[in-house]
């Protein structure tokens, strides 16, 4: 089997690693035991990488401008690549099903698995749109704290003045 690509976002903290999107990803590669290769990646150059895997945009703006972020897998073994740390799991669950599986629990009939994965698709959004929009502010100045300087003007005109 050949390493799959992960994509991650790189800092200048000595792990490189900081984003608890990618972390998802990472966790879920390393509990199913996957082999895999890390691409670090600066934040001005993740629609580069969905260029180059041909990944699809996990969002779109109300106009219509496609968003991009990371994690991004390529995995080689079927050439195709994944966007979203919940889908990912769920292609890595249905392409390796001789790992341990992570949403697609054992002894569950398939209605209970679909139940279970729209119960963490609604956590992830409700999270996201909810608890992290009051934790947002705080969380941006020690993220811009541990970016690398070129990525620094990246993320301040992306994500307002920091």
């Amino acid at each position: 089997m050949k390493p799959i690509t992960f994509y991650d976002l790189t800092s200048r903290l000595r792990t490189k690693a900081w984003s608890p999107n990618t972390w998802k990803t990472r966790y879920t590669l390393n509990y199913k035991r996957l082999p895999y290769t890390t691409e670090w990646v600066q934040m001005e150059s993740i629609a580069a990488v969905y260029k180059q895997t041909g990944a699809e945009p996990t969002q779109h703006k109300r106009d219509g401008t496609p968003i991009y972020t990371l994690p991004v897998i390529f995995d080689p073994n079927t050439n195709r690549a994944i966007s979203d740390s919940l889908q990912i799991t769920n292609y890595l669950d249905k392409q390796y099903p001789d790992t341990p599986p992570l949403i697609q629990l054992p002894g569950l009939v398939p209605q209970h698995q679909a139940r279970e994965m729209m119960l963490q698709a609604a956590f992830v959004d409700s999270f996201g749109t909810h608890a992290m929009g009051s934790l947002w502010q705080f969380m941006l100045l020690r993220i811009h704290d541990n970016l690398h300087d070129e990525t620094r003007i990246h993320f301040r005109t992306t994500r307002g003045d920091v």
